[in-house]
């Protein structure tokens, strides 16, 4: 359904609903053999876990120190110069609590483990 306002002058602002006919598409079909370059894995095209624990810090200190795992992922993937899609997500949290375990980065959960919560450190 489509809503078109109407300017004329002689009926100003007057609105009005046309339903307009949709023809449904289909999908094309996918051929035996081929493959779509759009949908492979990206994980050869993701940046070293070094970079991105590095960049996990940057985009906490940017957010004030503590901020959802969702902010930082696009934090990170604005360095990279990647798109925030889901592969990259994982690289990211699988990045973050490799580190975060071992203690050896600035960074933590804020709740405990699987926490979405994430936040520096403190003193």
């Amino acid at each position: 359904m489509a809503i078109f306002i109407n300017l004329s002058p002689n009926r100003p602002g007057s609105c009005h609903r046309q339903e307009s006919a949709r023809v449904p598409t289909q999908a094309p079909e996918a051929k035996v053999g081929t493959r779509n370059h759009s949908t492979e894995s990206t994980v050869d095209r993701f940046p070293p876990a070094e970079a991105v624990r590095e960049w996990i810090g940057e985009g906490l200190k940017a957010a004030g120190g503590e901020c959802h795992r969702s902010l930082v992922l696009h934090h990170v993937a604005r360095r990279a110069g990647l798109p925030a899609t889901p592969g990259l997500e994982a690289w990211m949290i699988q990045a973050f609590e490799s580190a975060a375990a071992a203690g050896s980065a600035p960074y933590e959960p804020r709740f405990g483990p699987g926490s979405h919560r994430w936040c520096l450190r403190r003193p």
